[in-house]
């Protein structure tokens, strides 16, 4: 398998890290949830890098992008500097979990430089009072503590041994949190987000303020990701059920908003929360079908119901 190049991309005070799988055909970016990173989507770029040309986002402060998070508005505009800066011309954007909110923040502001979109079990459908409970415990000091207890993210050391330790620490308490299931290379991710700096330190990305400055994103700002900006996208976006995900509570919110909005299609794929690691060619083999034709509706499936389908077909 050929290994991705980085790109690295000028933002802020510093760089944003962009792993290029390569492929040709119409771009497609992925975004990760806040706290992973780029390599989350190494199993799912091969094979679409056969019909695609294929890029995966560090988020500011994530991965190895040594720009940080300097105001909430970060976690998107730093998208649309890649798509800008690397000129990649009408772009699938993808987004995971919390990647799903990046995504409708992004489509909203610029929608001239995207085809569409594919919110992938993060749901889109939430209310503004709902979404700022999100954000407020996003911000929290109590979160972020959690943060770096739980999953080691801030911690600092220098040498190999101590790094190893620590991957050591974390891919153990994690490996049996129900909020990381379906994740077999955690190490593999975790060992990839150690940014070692000039004098020979390193720090495990991401710190928790650059995570906490996401949540700090105004609720009485025309870009705070609600299902009230639903009427307002101009190009089609992709809900992306997942049958044992951790928002299945909003798939009966999301169906409706589907069958209300001509904007929005709805699949739904049988499996838990994490398809990048469980269901990659299927993953990859769906977005191939979106980015392919954006606008489609069953008959990328020949499914009768339209915005209402399984994938794959039975």
């Amino acid at each position: 398998m050929t290994q991705p190049r980085t790109l690295n991309v000028s933002y802020g005070d510093g760089v944003l890290a962009v792993r290029d799988h390569g492929g040709d055909g119409p771009a497609v970016l992925l975004v990760h949830a806040l706290g992973m990173c780029s390599v989350n989507w190494d199993r799912v770029a091969p094979p679409l890098a056969a019909t695609c040309r294929v890029l995966a986002l560090d988020l500011p402060g994530h991965g190895q992008s040594s720009a940080r998070m300097r105001t909430p508005y970060d976690v998107f505009e730093s998208v649309l500097s890649v798509v800008r800066a690397l000129d990649l011309g009408p772009t699938l954007l993808v987004g995971h979990d919390h990647g799903s909110l990046v995504v409708t923040e992004a489509l909203t502001v610029a929608p001239e430089v995207f085809c569409g979109g594919v919110a992938i079990g993060g749901s889109i459908a939430r209310t503004r009072e709902e979404m700022a409970v999100v954000c407020e415990v996003g911000a929290s000091e109590f979160f972020q503590e959690a943060m770096r207890t739980r999953f080691g993210f801030g911690a600092r050391g220098t040498g190999r041994a101590a790094a190893e330790q620590l991957l050591s620490q974390v891919v153990a308490r994690s490996s049996a949190d129900w909020l990381l299931q379906d994740i077999d290379l955690l190490w593999h991710e975790r060992e990839y987000s150690l940014r070692y700096l000039d004098d020979g330190s390193w720090i495990h990305q991401p710190d928790p303020a650059d995570v906490a400055m996401v949540g700090r994103f105004p609720s009485d700002s025309p870009y705070f990701p609600t299902l009230e900006r639903i009427p307002g996208f101009r190009v089609p976006v992709w809900i992306v059920q997942l049958s044992r995900g951790q928002d299945v509570q909003y798939a009966a919110r999301e169906e409706q908003l589907a069958a209300e909005h001509d904007i929005l299609r709805l699949i739904r794929m049988d499996c838990g929360h994490w398809p990048q690691y469980s269901n990659p060619r299927q993953l990859a083999q769906m977005l191939a079908a979106i980015a392919a034709n954006p606008q489609a509706r069953e008959d990328i499936w020949d499914d009768p119901l339209g915005r209402l389908a399984e994938f794959p077909p039975r």
